[in-house]
């Protein structure tokens, strides 16, 4: 995934970034869905990486395409807030047993 930000912005190359997102938080979903959050956590870098590399200011970003990544963003938000609840549980009791070990 290294290596996507090129001189050259096309918007077919915009369209390609914008999948890899959507497969990306796919697979971040997915990730979550089975308990894999480490995984979810690689996912969850590789998201950044490829928006990132999403050119802000170019004559081949569209409307279309803005409202592609808010509706991605979006998803992520919310896997994010799941992800969120699904760990915070996990740590709190894991800091509950270490101090109740040592006191």
């Amino acid at each position: 995934m290294l290596g996507i930000r090129s001189n050259k912005v096309s918007g077919a190359s915009i369209d390609q970034t914008l999948s890899k997102i959507d497969a990306a938080i796919s697979y971040f979903e997915e990730s979550l869905d089975r308990v894999r959050y480490e995984d979810a956590q690689r996912q969850g870098a590789i998201i950044a990486q490829l928006t990132m590399a999403l050119p802000t200011a170019s004559k081949h970003v569209t409307k279309a395409h803005k409202e592609w990544l808010a509706s991605s963003l979006g998803r992520l938000n919310r896997a994010i807030s799941r992800f969120d609840v699904a760990t915070k549980p996990a740590k709190q009791s894991t800091a509950r047993d270490a101090y109740s070990r040592y006191n």
